[in-house]
């Protein structure tokens, strides 16, 4: 959905994740991959009418009490699809019903695009009210008011009787066969698709709904902001002839990046960043009080730093707590300093990527990290 940006059409790109904020749905056998805001299924039909002149007359049921579809469900003793569901929209401030199938939901994204729409929100009951209509027995039969807008979808094109509301409480119609008792509309798709529903693209395939982060969006601006109406920016061109400026923007969520990231990168432990993005190349530990291994913890700071982006945890934490730590937030590699490795001219490494420990020399440390890292930036190409 390109919103409030506008033009002819957007692209997301998506990461599937189960922690993602949005969804997506794919296609099991064609590939075909859509936000759920624009996807389309196939309807499946209910039982046709095979005679539609001849079909019962239109009959007015009193219904007390009794609202969702549910409720009507066990009162009529029919199944949720061949109920007409309607609900009421204010769209820019014009009243807007629209109709679904029973078994349908209303995809408010696709409704607002249809309608143009920059703020749609539910009608308030006391507009309904206002105008002679019930809340919970609303339907497009009997109306025929021009400032009221009518949309059905197109599940409703092909089914047999139906109940609908009558627009009036405590009441329904049965035997509704649309576009016979009510004609006032105009149909598009408004649905939601389902988990299941067959792909309208290749119609075989059965949809899947998947969650996912969004990592970036294009649109596709055309002359949207560079017409006479805006902008008014032109371009003269080889010919010589004026043409108007054609645009396109595209936004990258650095933030969702690195969730991502972080979705991939990760253990029972913590984060694992990989060496191309890292906040830091090392988390340094310095165990012990002594003058000794001070002065050597500053001597690798001030060396590795020329190479590195180090991280040194001088907290007054347990070495426990500090390893820890350094695990969780997931920096590349851990150089740990010791009593115990100053008696054998060592300090400690940790890969945290792999769980690799080795011992190094502290003057050879420098090197053998700078050759590490460059194989792990290339393992990531």
């Amino acid at each position: 959905d390109s919103g409030i940006m506008g033009g002819s059409g957007s692209h997301e790109f998506m990461l599937e994740s189960p922690n993602g904020e949005d969804q997506f749905v794919l296609c099991s056998h064609c590939g075909y991959q859509a936000n759920t805001e624009k996807a389309v299924g196939v309807k499946p039909r209910i039982q046709e009418l095979k005679d539609p002149e001849n079909a019962p007359p239109l009959e007015k049921v009193h219904t007390p009490n009794i609202k969702t579809i549910s409720d009507l469900m066990e009162f009529f003793g029919i199944n949720r699809d061949q109920f007409v569901k309607s609900v009421a929209y204010l769209a820019d401030g014009k009243l807007v019903l629209a109709a679904i199938r029973g078994d349908f939901e209303i995809s408010e994204t696709k409704l607002r695009n249809h309608l143009k729409a920059i703020k749609m929100e539910m009608a308030p009951e006391e507009v309904l009210l206002d105008k002679g209509y019930h809340p919970g027995f609303l339907s497009p039969i009997g109306i025929n008011d021009p400032d009221i807008s009518v949309v059905i979808d197109s599940s409703l094109g092909d089914g047999g009787l139906m109940v609908a509301g009558a627009n009036e409480k405590d009441y329904h119609y049965k035997n509704v066969v649309p576009g016979r008792d009510f004609d006032n509309f105009t149909t598009i798709d408004i649905a939601e698709v389902r988990e299941g529903d067959v792909c309208a693209q290749c119609g075989q395939g059965k949809l899947q709904i998947k969650r996912g982060i969004e990592l970036g969006h294009t649109f596709k601006l055309g002359t949207k902001y560079t017409d006479e109406n805006s902008m008014n920016v032109t371009y003269l061109d080889d010919q010589g002839k004026e043409q108007r400026v054609v645009m396109g923007c595209y936004g990258i969520g650095i933030e969702r990046l690195m969730a991502a990231i972080v979705e991939k990168w990760h253990d029972e432990n913590g984060i694992i960043w990989p060496v191309s993005i890292a906040p830091y190349d090392i988390y340094l530990i310095v165990i012990g009080k002594g003058e000794e291994e001070k002065n050597l913890g500053q001597k690798m700071y001030d060396t590795l730093s020329n190479d590195f982006e180090i991280l040194w945890d001088d907290r007054s934490e347990s070495p426990g707590v500090k390893f820890k730590d350094a695990d969780l937030i997931g920096v590349p590699f851990r150089v740990v300093i010791s009593t115990k490795l100053l008696k054998v001219n060592a300090v400690e490494v940790k890969v945290r990527e792999t769980g690799e420990v080795f011992k190094s020399a502290p003057e050879e440390v420098s090197g053998k990290l700078i050759e590490l890292k460059e194989k792990m930036r290339t393992s990531l190409r």
